[in-house]
């Protein structure tokens, strides 16, 4: 699931008619942090995550594992770190 999530974020913002700016603006993250979660650069915190969900309606389960425990282990940066 983990390598499906950025092209989920691509497929949403596209299908709604964002631009990156305003789903970062929206999500509360900087444009560049939000192109680096549609890169798969980076995840998202658990409030941008919860953010993200609410935008285009995902259960915040669905993913369970990947973005729950498996964040403080993981070598890719969450937003809002360095």
């Amino acid at each position: 699931m983990a390598a499906a999530f950025p092209k989920m974020l691509r497929t949403d913002r596209e299908r709604n008619g964002f631009t990156v700016g305003q789903v970062a603006w929206r999500i509360g993250v900087t444009p560049e942090e939000y192109r680096d979660l549609e890169a798969g650069t980076r995840w998202p915190s658990f409030e941008t995550w919860d953010a993200i969900c609410k935008l285009y309606w995902w259960p915040q389960t669905f993913i369970d594992g990947v973005i729950g425990p498996a964040l403080p282990e993981s070598p890719i940066p969450h937003s809002g770190e360095s």
